[in-house]
């Protein structure tokens, strides 16, 4: 699998994009989240994203396929 400029670009900025979507979404709201996720244990931080990321590379196997 060859990868090339512009499938890396376009990865990295619909990444960015999709980042950026709840800060714009919900400015007011983020403060919160943040505080809620700083409470939580960090064997459960890294639970959400162990799952978050499996599912991320879930999908972009899929898509590749």
């Amino acid at each position: 699998m060859a990868l090339d400029r512009p499938t890396l670009l376009c990865a990295l900025g619909l990444a960015l994009v999709l980042e950026a979507v709840p800060y714009f979404l919900f400015a007011e709201k983020m403060p919160r989240y943040f505080r809620t996720m700083a409470a939580m244990p960090p064997r459960a931080l890294r639970l959400v994203a162990a799952l978050m990321l499996a599912l991320g590379l879930g999908l972009v196997a899929l898509g590749r396929a």
